[in-house]
């Protein structure tokens, strides 16, 4: 089982990055995949070779086998945190929710007429869920770690595989961009074409992975300087300057030769993050390097590596300069006009997180419920994340979120500061050192960019926090635990060992495989459904006009997914024109709604939209449809149209309300009132409709100005005078 769970972590941690940082579905679900994988079989070898208590052997006679666990403070944060994610998706009376999220109760009640008995307070569950997903892939292999990890050797393995991968990373970046091959495999690369990006398809993500390598790799440097080697250089005898350095370089002694490479590969590394022109990831690195340098200033044993970390840090700026770094340094010219949009960002999403202080909007939910917030300048865009992981993190976990994972920040590097003071031996001072710096690099980043949003980082910065703990507890026999003092030892290296009849482990095994089989099947259906019909971002699918047949089809793997419904929608108004349902029709979406869906006085239409906005009611385009297709009814249903026309209403109202800041959203506001302005009869209802419309086109004109000619048809079509549009086009006059 140590074999597989090897092969398996090495294979998760080349796998991720390569699969361009594992951001596609297909490469996070391999990667969750991978995670329950190597946590069973972990689980499997401790049930059949775990500690033995009593006759050993001899399940008859009362023989006990445990599964032993390491115990660490850090897995409280962990779980803390999985906790208030699941919080976020169980489904709540709304007068808990009231109690616990009151601006959650208020976003369901703009959106729905009449509140729901239950409700969650991830505003779109299927994102949560998906991301949840993700968390206990991050957590489980933090834990895998830690109990697996138990020797120098094991570590190590870690440590060579992650300077392997940032080092491909970087030749693989420097060849592409450089030699013009601008593609990552065989996908053309769209995004900063000229910069080293490696396998990822933005450059501040690769930055990301170098952050958490290259401090580490500087740890490797460490760690290879025993006492024992020292001892050697001692007794041989030193010749002073750079010549006598060089004639006392022994390339038969594989440790020294080594500490050349890990020097030679770590420049290497920081060359490509200069080439990568992050702006912010070459700075974090630096602040992290710092960080480093006046740790080792205080302990004298290692006080001469902070001089060697500058003089890595300076042979690869060298070497950039004569590579060229023009394009580098030109971003750093231009570095105020990004910085002007991402603090733009970052004020509008306080904005989102004041509304959601408690819990917020759901983990993974920042897209949908950033619409409403999202400044005019934006509206061109459409913004995924807020380039600031804090921030976000934030708006979507509030400020019990962000107060977990911000003490859990500082809580770990506090605990592994305190452990590294105590740890007189290379090998731990290095990693655990490397560990530190990589997550104080990481942690400085993620206030401008979104790096732990990117799966490959977010794993990869677990296992190096994990390797750190290992290492921080190594003894200089290579093993952990062994050897330290009794206090020390009994807040290192406590464990927990669970005992259970020998009988038992067949049943146990049982369990683990059938829990393995369930959790496979349960994160694999979202990645079926999106083969069948994508909808999340993926640069790697050739997106084509889906099917009836293809949208039945992802419900049937996936219903809680509110895109599918909606586009359901759509092709069965395209199908049958406005609600005529085929016996075809009825047979490929009736198990979709229930009994709801039987039967030809349903509107399937009407029905997909409706759950789509249950399933993520703050989507503007879901209610602006709703609203469109319940005003296209009003002909069929003359007796009712006081009424279709007030429901439409609600619905253009709820579309403006989670979008204030669209040109689209307002233009098809604007044309709804200016349609009502010439059907009111009533003078006050004439006068309200007018103003609206003036009011919407003229706010779609000031954000863009593109829809002028559109505004002036529409306008034309029902009042074909210039002073009607004089009002929409004036210039705004500034307050200031």
């Amino acid at each position: 089982m140590d074999i597989l769970i090897t092969v398996g972590l090495i294979f998760l941690i080349i796998y991720c990055p390569l699969a361009f940082g594992a951001v596609h579905i297909f490469s996070f679900t391999l990667m969750e995949m991978g995670a329950l994988l190597l946590l069973s079989a972990w689980l499997l070898k401790q049930v059949w070779n775990g500690p033995k208590k009593g006759p050993l052997g001899a399940e008859r006679e009362g023989g006990k086998y445990g599964i032993e666990i390491e115990s660490t403070p850090l897995y409280y944060f962990g779980s803390l945190f999985i906790g208030f994610i699941i919080l976020q998706l169980i489904p709540l009376p709304w007068q808990t929710a009231k109690i616990i999220s009151p601006g959650t109760l208020k976003v369901y009640k703009e959106a729905f007429k009449e509140l729901p008995a239950f409700m969650t307070l991830s505003i779109y569950p299927y994102m949560t869920k998906i991301n949840l997903y993700k968390v206990l892939a991050y957590v489980g292999i933090f834990f895998l770690i830690v109990n697996w990890a138990d020797s120098k050797k094991k570590i190590l393995g870690i440590v060579h595989a992650l300077i392997a991968l940032g080092t491909f990373e970087v030749i693989y970046g420097i060849i592409g961009s450089l030699g013009g091959y601008g593609h990552i495999w065989r996908y053309k690369k769209i995004w900063n074409p000229q910069f080293v990006t490696g396998t990822y398809i933005n450059t501040n993500h690769l930055a990301g992975l170098l952050e958490i390598i290259i401090p580490l790799a500087f740890g490797l440097f460490i760690a290879l300087s025993s006492k024992k080697n020292m001892n050697k250089e001692k007794r041989t005898g030193r010749i002073e300057g750079i010549r006598g350095f060089l004639l006392t370089l022994n390339f038969s002694d594989s440790n020294k030769a080594k500490k050349i490479l890990v020097i030679f590969l770590t420049a290497i590394m920081i060359l490509g993050l200069i080439l990568s022109g992050s702006r912010g990831g070459i700075l974090s690195l630096a602040a992290g390097f710092l960080f480093m340098s006046i740790l080792l200033l205080f302990r004298k044993k290692f006080r001469k590596h902070a001089v060697a970390l500058l003089i890595i840090g300076a042979i690869a700026l060298m070497y950039g300069l004569h590579v060229g770094m023009d394009l580098t340094i030109n971003r750093f010219e231009h570095m105020e006009q990004t910085a002007n949009f991402r603090m733009r960002f970052a004020k509008t999403s306080m904005d989102m997180w004041k509304d959601l202080p408690v819990l917020g909007a759901g983990l993974g939910t920042f897209q949908q419920a950033y619409r409403r917030y999202k400044a005019p300048e934006d509206d061109h865009w459409e913004i995924d994340h807020v380039h600031h992981d804090w921030i976000e993190l934030g708006a979507e976990m509030g400020w019990m979120g962000f107060g977990l994972v911000f003490l859990s920040f500082w809580f770990c590097l506090g605990y592994f500061l305190y452990l590294w003071k105590k740890r007189k031996n290379s090998f731990s001072a290095g990693i655990g050192l490397g560990g530190m710096g990589a997550m104080v690099s990481i942690a400085l980043h993620s206030l401008t960019d979104f790096n732990m949003h990117i799966p490959a980082n977010a794993l990869l910065l677990i296992i190096v926090v994990g390797i750190t703990l290992k290492a921080l507890k190594i003894n200089h026999h290579g093993r952990v635990g062994n050897g330290l003092k009794k206090r020390e030892r009994k807040l290192n290296q406590e464990r927990i060992t669970i005992y259970f009849l020998g009988w038992l482990r067949w049943p146990l095994t049982m369990i683990i495989v059938g829990a393995f089989c369930f959790a496979v099947v349960t994160v694999v259906k979202p990645l079926y459904a999106e083969r069948v019909f994508p909808t999340l971002p993926d640069s790697t699918v050739k997106r084509k006009a889906p099917a009836l047949d293809d949208v039945c089809r992802a419900i049937g793997y996936e219903n809680s997914n509110a895109e599918y419904f909606y586009q359901l929608a759509i092709l069965l108004e395209k199908e049958d024109g406005g609600g005529q349902k085929t016996e075809d029709d009825l047979k490929k979406v009736e198990w979709a709604f229930g009994e709801m869906g039987k039967g030809a006085e349903a509107d399937l239409i009407a029905l997909a939209l409706r759950r789509a906005i249950q399933l993520n009611p703050t989507n503007p385009f879901y209610h602006l449809k709703l609203a469109r297709h319940i005003l296209s009814k009003r002909k069929e249903k003359a007796d009712q149209a006081e009424s279709i026309i007030a429901n439409a209403e609600r619905g253009f109202e709820r579309a403006f309300y989670f979008m204030p800041n669209s040109a689209y959203i307002n233009l098809s506001v604007g044309s709804y009132w200016l349609w009502k302005s010439k059907i009111v009869k009533e003078e006050e209802a004439y006068i309200e409709a007018y103003d609206r419309f003036i009011q919407h086109f003229r706010k779609t004109y000031q954000i863009n100005p593109k829809y002028k000619k559109r505004i002036q048809r529409s306008v034309k079509q029902y009042y074909p005078v210039d002073s009607v549009l004089e009002p929409i086009f004036a210039p705004q006059i500034n307050a200031d």
